[in-house]
């Protein structure tokens, strides 16, 4: 998605935009968590991956149909706004250009880069444990069924689509007015979703068997992670438009890790000890993850383009250059041809028949 966004949407519209698409997620969210407890009450756990098997298929059907790679492949849209998007982002995004070798030495020594994947591998953390144990969580300790669990387990990622559309236009506003550089509101917004959702879950761990206590912070640990959208998630493109698909490829992939550690880790806390105190190790280790990653994107993060994404776009421009000039030169050639076999041929004689 982050190649598709960097060429589609201007720099003053993507933290809006961006936070819409991707909060997609945490609609999808809300939706399997109630589908899947209506599925199993009604046709049993396998029926689940049939129903949403299918779902797929149809969202493939309409990704293929309606979505392209740039403005300049799409058929359906306008002059004006193929105008306007490519005259708003600064890089042009054409289809036509080489893209550049990746500067792999430069991405693994740059500070930028590893702040995003700090930030994508703690978020991850926090996110996956509250994603596949909080259900656990509240059948074992809260004691909800499976109707009940999956309700209350999807009402955060509800808030949390509500907030992540709700706090981009935000962050947008703030770098239209200037009021903020870049890289300081992806610091703000990172913040917004790592430290809250730490301290919230620092407050369940303390919370003992206060019921309202602890649907509300859960409730705030999940929806405060839609600052991510104007935080950290973003910045790839920040950074590095030119790369923005390989960035976010590594950090992801990379930041993937914590998906299976992370039930290693809450197995073998609460293995055979499903109480409140081994639970709030898992909520207490959880919250110093969230709490460092966010600390490490506040001092090394940036928001500037970096040099290693300026020189490739140099290169790609000359290579464009150099197209161009062929191209150029190959016309001329076959206009000088012509007119040289247009001259011969005025040369000769008429022939006499």
């Amino acid at each position: 998605m982050h190649p598709l966004l960097a060429k589609w949407i201007p720099p003053q519209e993507r933290g809006t935009i961006s936070a819409v698409v991707y909060a997609g997620q945490q609609l999808g969210t809300v939706v399997g968590l109630l589908l899947t407890g209506l599925i199993i009450n009604k046709l049993g756990w396998e029926a689940v991956f049939y129903i949403e098997g299918c779902i797929g298929f149809v969202w493939t059907f309409f990704w293929l149909l309606l979505v392209f790679d740039s403005p300049d492949t799409h058929p359906r849209i306008s002059k004006a706004e193929k105008k306007y998007i490519r005259t708003s982002i600064a890089n042009d995004a054409s289809p036509t250009k080489k893209v550049a070798s990746v500067p792999w030495k430069d991405i693994f020594t740059s500070l930028p880069f590893y702040a995003i994947l700090i930030a994508n591998i703690g978020h991850n953390w926090g996110f996956l444990i509250l994603l596949t144990e909080l259900p656990i969580y509240m059948k074992n300790i809260l004691g909800f069924d499976i109707k009940s669990n999956s309700m209350a387990t999807a009402f955060p990622y509800f808030l949390t689509w509500l907030a992540s559309i709700a706090v981009s236009p935000l962050a947008d506003l703030c770098k239209q007015k200037e009021w903020l550089s870049t890289v300081w509101i992806r610091k703000i917004f990172t913040l917004i979703g790592h430290m809250g959702p730490a301290v919230c879950l620092t407050a369940v761990a303390f919370a003992g068997c206060d019921l309202t206590l602890i649907l509300v912070m859960l409730t705030l640990s999940v929806s405060l992670q839609a600052g991510i959208y104007a935080g950290w998630f973003i910045n790839h493109i920040d950074i590095a438009s030119n790369f923005a698909g390989t960035l976010f490829g590594l950090t992801n992939g990379l930041s993937i890790i914590p998906s299976w550690i992370g039930p290693l880790v809450v197995g073998f806390i609460t293995k055979g000890n499903q109480t409140i105190e081994a639970w709030q190790i898992v909520f207490l280790l959880a919250a110093v993850v969230l709490g460092f990653d966010a600390v490490f994107f506040l001092i090394f993060a940036s928001g500037d383009e970096q040099p290693w994404n300026k020189e490739a776009t140099k290169q790609t421009k000359k290579e464009d250059t150099r197209e161009s000039m062929k191209c150029f030169d190959a016309g001329t050639t076959d206009t000088k041809s012509e007119a040289q076999k247009t001259a011969q041929k005025d040369l000769k004689c008429p022939s006499t028949s």
